[in-house]
């Protein structure tokens, strides 16, 4: 067992490296602070505010970088992992608050699709350069990413919703089509997770989880938690063959069809 020296901070949201050497995790002080697996000890913390608050983190390219997302502010900066010295900085503008979704996904050869209230970009953290991915359809939000999750293949990326007569859908960043999921048009689905293999989605919708095979869009399972305050997480197992799920009243594991 490795205890961490926390600096008299709490540390959240761990993250680690392709290694398994080092671990990000966000703090209770606005920031990342990099941790050493082999000593247990802080290399050292970055931040950028003294206000706001950090959502997520990760590491980049093998390592050689890390970003974290704020989206009170708006931004997602991209830092060295040998020094904690700054790369760049996608910055939203504007005196608005909250206009960028708490997650980032890394999609490889240095870009993260960075997710907008009504647009995802794709901006290259080496050259600083972005450029628009995917359009929300119309009267829909990409509610702060929580309906959105980026496949494991850095192509795809699956899109939940918001109710009103919109679906939820897969787009293809390559071919540039949509797989329409078999879904209730009149509900909202957001908490998409997607299992490793890219083969299931899950989106949760209120006391309702709905389990989608990515390739046709079908539908293949429900379930209905008996929890009244509804699903609180739900993820699939390593190899997607089972699905957990977790409420106020326990953790259930179900199996997936094949």
């Amino acid at each position: 067992m490795l205890t961490v020296d926390n600096a008299n901070r709490s540390i959240n949201s761990p993250v680690f490296s392709d290694d398994d050497t080092m671990l990000l995790g966000i703090t209770n002080l606005n920031s990342v602070s990099l941790i050493d697996l082999g000593s247990g000890k802080i290399r050292y913390t970055v931040s950028r505010a003294m206000t706001g608050e950090i959502d997520s983190t990760g590491f980049l390219d093998g390592d050689e970088y890390f970003y974290m997302v704020d989206s009170w502010f708006g931004y997602v900066s991209v830092y060295k992992t040998a020094d904690g010295s700054p790369v760049s900085e996608f910055h939203v503008g504007g005196n608005s608050a909250q206009q960028i979704g708490q997650k980032a996904f890394p999609v490889g050869e240095h870009k993260i699709l960075v997710v907008l209230d009504s647009e995802i970009m794709c901006w290259d953290y080496l050259t600083d350069e972005a450029s628009s991915c995917l359009k929300s359809a119309d009267g829909m939000t990409f509610n702060r990413g929580n309906m959105v999750e980026a496949f494991h293949d850095g192509i795809r990326i699956a899109v939940g919703s918001a109710g009103g007569g919109l679906g939820g859908y897969i787009f293809n960043r390559s071919t540039g089509k949509t797989v329409s999921l078999d879904i209730d048009e009149n509900r909202g689905y957001s908490q998409l997770s997607l299992s490793e293999n890219d083969q299931y989605l899950i989106m949760i919708s209120g006391k309702m989880v709905f389990v989608f095979d990515t390739n046709t869009g079908e539908h293949i399972l429900s379930y209905e938690s008996p929890d009244i305050e509804g699903v609180d997480c739900c993820c699939f197992t390593n190899d997607g063959s089972r699905l957990i799920v977790a409420d106020t009243g326990g953790i259930r594991c179900l199996s997936v069809p094949d």
